[in-house]
């Protein structure tokens, strides 16, 4: 059972605004980074640009390698998971002009279809580096915490109560700055693959959240 998710990890495609690629469709061919070489990213990116039926020419290299061949003009772009801001993009940003790309609504329909742990995200990288302006669409995991249904409701409920409230929000954003930025309860919501644990539904339902059919397992 999900009892919260905390981070969001989008998918955030960057590109040198000199190299001219404005759509996730023109890096068929292009030198690109789908992220460091062994990473749940370059995985991920991979099934992405499988599914949307793009093929860039991969550069697969470590991090730092990466970010290398980026500020020297050896690849276009690459891509890094996680939310805003980033040091890795800032680093990028210092020796060249960003701006991020989009998946489209059929997309990320296409991919969250084939692969549900993805969900739908939305942000604005913009404000922290780049030439890009308002919002940004592209597919997510996040980072969580589940359990078993043999965790008892109430303790469940105290959780996810502790948790979501606006002291745990603060608590959150002492140890990661963009916690205070993200609605942890709607996050475990859109981001949730098993079903919600029964205490977390009922301090949601009580918190005025929809909870989806799909993660009330009703046991």
């Amino acid at each position: 059972r999900t009892l919260y998710y905390f981070a969001p990890l989008p998918l955030n495609f960057v590109i040198a605004a000199d190299a001219k690629v404005d759509s996730v469709e023109a890096l068929a061919d292009m030198a690109f980074n789908p992220g460091g070489r062994g990473t749940s990213t370059e995985r991920q990116v991979e099934q992405v640009m499988e599914i949307i039926g793009v093929m860039p020419d991969w550069l697969r290299a470590e991090g730092g390698d990466a970010l290398d061949a980026f500020q020297n003009g050896k690849i276009v772009g690459f891509v890094k998971g996680g939310n805003h801001p980033d040091g890795y993009i800032q680093q990028a940003a210092s020796a060249r002009e960003l701006v991020f790309l989009s998946l489209n609504e059929a997309q990320r329909k296409a991919v969250t279809d084939a692969y549900p742990f993805f969900s739908s995200a939305t942000n604005t990288p913009g404000e922290f580096y780049g030439k890009t302006e308002g919002e940004v669409t592209t597919v997510q995991t996040a980072i969580g915490i589940n359990t078993t249904s043999n965790l008892d409701e109430e303790t469940a409920y105290q959780i996810a109560k502790a948790v979501f409230s606006d002291a745990g929000k603060q608590a959150a954003s002492e140890v990661y700055a963009p916690a205070k930025t993200i609605d942890a309860a709607q996050l475990t919501i859109d981001a949730a693959v098993a079903p919600l644990h029964k205490g977390v539904i009922r301090y949601l339902e009580e918190a005025g959240y929809a909870v989806p059919d799909t993660l009330n397992a009703q046991d």
